[in-house]
């Protein structure tokens, strides 16, 4: 699957309908606010070394600082990451395509 059609929005949005992520995340210690960045970062099918790169929109400076420093947190465990991932197929009827 394109990444542009599976993007952390979608993915993080329509995982957090299931009411699974927030849970699953606090039992690994974080929030699912940490999910999105955490994700873009190390578990979608971007490649720095192919020149991909994550663009950042913030509305403070304490957003941009949280999300710089959860984006080198690592990749996120595999529990959650298959819950992301049940929001995913239970949001991908409704998720946009990209490629037009």
């Amino acid at each position: 699957m394109a990444f542009m059609q599976k993007t952390a929005v979608n993915v993080v949005l329509g995982a957090m309908t299931t009411g699974k992520p927030g849970p699953v995340a606090a039992r690994h210690g974080f929030s699912e606010a940490e999910c999105a960045p955490r994700w873009m970062m190390h578990d979608s099918l971007l490649k720095r070394e192919k020149g991909d790169a994550v663009i950042i929109g913030v509305s403070s400076t304490k957003h941009l600082e949280e999300n710089l420093a959860d984006m080198e947190k690592g990749p996120l465990p595999e529990e959650v990451l298959q819950a992301l991932d049940a929001g995913w197929e239970r949001e991908r009827g409704e998720a946009g395509s990209y490629w037009h």
